[in-house]
């Protein structure tokens, strides 16, 4: 007698079920992979990691693509965005002259200056992965002026 198995729709029989686990596997943990040096590394830094699908996407040396953390990548970019349109608000606070406006992010001080990308307030977490937030850079945030 055949056993059966339904996931997602498909019926798997007995001789597929370690493809099916695998692709069932595969699909669960999308959102779970994360670039640290351990396990407990990536759980303890959700928002501080980067989510990867090889060690190849890891930028930091000594870290690698890990599977199955307790991160999930779709509630992180979420909280990013959230955050950073507070941020954005925030800003429409500043004096059109406050230094704060010459902050943005880079891989170093002329990165920065030189790509004008993303707004920061002071801290690296504000920005892309491998980025720092560097102050009296060339550039002008002049959002709600």
């Amino acid at each position: 007698m055949a056993t059966y198995i339904i996931v997602f729709g498909m019926v798997l029989n007995s001789a597929n079920n370690v493809a099916a686990a695998q692709k069932l596997r595969q699909l669960q943990d999308t959102n779970s992979y994360f670039c640290g040096s351990s396990g407990t590394d990536v759980n303890n830094n959700c928002s501080e990691r980067q989510s990867c699908a090889s060690d190849d996407e890891c930028d930091i040396p000594g870290h690698f693509c890990l599977g199955s953390t307790l991160c999930d990548a779709s509630q992180i970019e979420n909280a990013k965005e959230a955050k950073r349109l507070e941020m954005e608000q925030m800003l429409v606070m500043l004096v059109p002259d406050d230094p704060i406006r010459f902050n943005s992010c880079g891989t170093s001080w002329t990165d920065a200056s030189a790509k004008c990308g993303v707004w920061c307030w002071s801290k690296a977490t504000e920005c892309p992965n491998g980025e720092g937030c560097f102050p009296d850079t060339l550039c002008y945030n002049d959002a709600w002026l």
